[in-house]
């Protein structure tokens, strides 16, 4: 049994607001992997952020949006979880 996916690499295509808060499900904030170099280099540190923040860093430098990311049947996944891909496959 196949999977078929579509591949899309967030460098040449980055996502648009709109999606990000579509696959955010509301927490935009949530999808920023404040441990990528490219994050750092932007000065946030660890200040709070809101949603339009969010969205505006993520949009300007796509780098910083965990990855990879799965959507399954309508149900996202954010990052490699191997038990909870399998679950999303099955």
């Amino acid at each position: 049994m196949g999977v078929k996916f579509s591949e899309r690499e967030l460098a040449k295509e980055p996502l648009s607001p709109d999606e990000i808060r579509r696959l955010s499900g509301g927490d935009p904030v949530s999808l920023i992997d404040r441990r990528k170099p490219s994050f750092k280099k932007l000065g946030v540190g660890d200040r709070t952020l809101s949603d339009d923040e969010a969205i505006d860093l993520m949009t300007q430098e796509p780098s910083i949006i965990r990855r990879p990311i799965f959507e399954i049947d309508g149900e996202i996944l954010f990052g490699f979880n191997q038990q909870e891909l399998e679950r999303l496959l099955a």
